[in-house]
């Protein structure tokens, strides 16, 4: 669940040969460019890299060993509890596939929950075939396993590229051996040394930019395409085939009493009889995906009430339910919940109302929603619990009601109303009498509790 974290960081990774000092006129242009500085803090890190090390006690250390690397970096406590975005040039994409690939291959799969996306620029994913007789001669002479990787059909590579392939871009849920990290790799079109087809790589999301092999991470100014397409990134992040990237998801329940007529409306210090009342209730629900969302697998909006309650849901107009017959079936038989599936379209926004008949009478005043379900990454998640029609009718509301968050996963089950072990989120301030709200970014884990207590007037038999 959503928490106060520290500025998201963008963490740049060099080539084969190079070092940090190559990213300088980039992070000048990201560093100045307010709409982007303000929402990341901008790094970079280096590792041993060189064509020849003439040191005899020294060595150039190899792929995996950088990846590994690169894992203690992250595991470090500057980066462990921060939204991070890799960002590497050539090798260092490599690097970056190195490290995700030794991470689930440990089955350690949670450690990259904080990764929010990579980015590869110009990364030879299949090798590269330029100077090959060059850096082969230079290997004869002195062994670098890092010139090697950059062969077409390396194994070791081959290796790491298919368990990124299976693991991280066709993940369809995280698991400790798999989590859907958000890929986008940039080919240059002007690049000599890595065609489009090796910096495609297994990736989804490619983007062809102009410039050379160097010249792709060396844009001249803010109006050229390779800051314009990187910029975007950054400022829409994610867009994963299989992971929703939701910009808005808003749930607004409004609760009212029915009192049948002739009802017994007594309550006093000689009659203390309980009043039973009635209830019926809407809740809305609207979802609106953010730009960059690619994902197209369906998207389920659903309800359930207890087994005294009775729901009846209506899509909004235009959006048909793609909901299998048989749930739909199963709805209309019992009554009890109510299911919306569709494929999300871009800058679509669908809403669901259902009305909910007997659903919280006394004892039962409580909702509980599982955002962690959706496997999804949501933006702002709002939640509004409208019992001002029980102040119109003289109800009093006692205690304030409030929201408890669970920041873990748990199943639709009765461990879902123990509410042990929760925050309590704080309610947003400057809402009409009645109107209780409450508000959360970044969302991708947990279940979310309203509770509240309503109390009938007291009058006199």
């Amino acid at each position: 669940m959503a928490r106060e974290r520290q500025q998201p960081v963008v963490l740049f990774i060099h080539g084969f040969g190079s070092n940090a000092s190559c990213w300088a006129p980039l992070l000048a242009l990201l560093r100045g460019d307010p709409k982007v500085s303000s929402l990341y803090e901008f790094a970079t890190w280096e590792y041993p890299t060189k064509w020849i090390e003439l040191n005899l006690l020294g060595r150039i250390p190899e792929l995996q060993e950088v990846g590994r690397a690169l894992h203690d970096e992250l595991d470090s406590p500057h980066y462990r509890d921060r939204e991070v975005t890799l960002v590497g040039h050539s090798q260092g994409g490599l690097v970056i596939q190195a490290y995700f690939a030794f991470v689930l291959k440990k089955a350690e799969g949670k450690k990259l929950a904080n990764i929010r996306q990579a980015i590869l620029l110009a990364t030879p994913c299949a090798g590269s075939t330029t100077a090959r007789g060059l850096r082969m001669l230079f290997s004869t002479f002195f062994r670098n396993p890092q010139e090697t990787t950059l062969r077409v059909l390396n194994s070791e590579v081959a290796e790491i590229r298919e368990c990124v392939r299976e693991r991280v871009v066709g993940a369809t849920r995280d698991s400790e051996k798999a989590w859907r990290v958000p890929i986008h790799a940039f080919c240059g079109l002007e690049d000599g040394i890595v065609p489009e087809a090796s910096a495609r790589g297994v990736f989804d999301s490619v983007r062809s930019v102009n410039g050379t092999h160097s010249s792709i991470i060396r844009p001249p100014h803010r109006e050229d395409g390779r800051y314009r397409e990187l910029v975007e990134l950054l400022l829409d992040p994610g867009g994963h085939s299989h992971r929703f990237e939701v910009e808005r998801y808003e749930n607004v329940i409004r609760v009212e009493p029915r009192i049948p007529p002739g009802s017994i409306r007594t309550r006093s210090e000689k009659n203390p009889r309980e009043v039973r009342f009635d209830n019926y209730a809407t809740l809305t629900r609207r979802v609106r995906f953010a730009p960059v969302n690619r994902c197209r697998d369906p998207f389920t909006i659903n309800y359930d009430t207890r087994k005294e309650g009775y729901v009846v849901g209506h899509p909004s107009p235009g959006q048909p339910n793609e909901a299998s017959s048989s749930e739909r079936g199963r709805s209309d038989d019992t009554g009890r919940f109510y299911r919306f599936d569709f494929t999300p379209a871009d800058r679509e926004e669908y809403s669901v109302e259902v009305e909910i008949y007997h659903g919280f009478g006394a004892g039962e005043c409580d909702v509980h929603f599982h955002p962690g379900l959706y496997q999804s990454r949501i933006r702002w998640l709002t939640y509004e619990l409208d019992l001002s029609a029980y102040l119109a009718a003289g109800f009093t509301i006692a205690p304030v009601p409030a929201c408890h968050v669970q920041s873990r996963d748990i199943e639709h089950s009765d461990l879902c109303r123990l509410r042990k072990g929760g925050q309590v989120w704080p309610l947003v301030a400057g809402t009409p009498a009645g109107v209780f709200r409450w508000e959360m970014s970044e969302v991708q884990h947990g279940v979310v509790d309203l509770v509240w207590d309503v109390h009938p007037p007291a009058t006199t038999a």
